[in-house]
């Protein structure tokens, strides 16, 4: 984007000014939306990225435990596993 000085703009038409307003813009949220997706680029393979990058989603689904959270267990659930683990029986036949 160039640099436009008031003293410029003074000389210029209406109908001039109001055409280079909707260049500017135009230019500018293009720049924006380049500006969005280098930064996706960039932060693809982070462990960590800024908020206004991350998934929006729900309120309930962002706070939903993780598939590795949810598979966790408690230290009584292992011991007890392992005191009673699942019993295999055969049928003579």
């Amino acid at each position: 984007m160039t640099r436009i000085r008031a003293r410029d703009l003074r000389n210029h038409k209406k109908d001039d000014l109001v055409k280079m307003l909707v260049e500017q813009k135009t230019e500018l949220a293009s720049l924006r939306v380049s500006k969005v997706t280098e930064l996706r680029k960039f932060y693809a393979g982070h462990k960590y990225k800024p908020i206004d990058l991350r998934k929006k989603q729900t309120r309930a689904i962002r706070r939903r435990l993780t598939p590795h959270e949810q598979s966790l267990k408690t230290a009584k659930q292992l011991h007890k596993q392992r005191a009673f683990p699942m019993r295999k029986f055969a049928v003579k036949g």
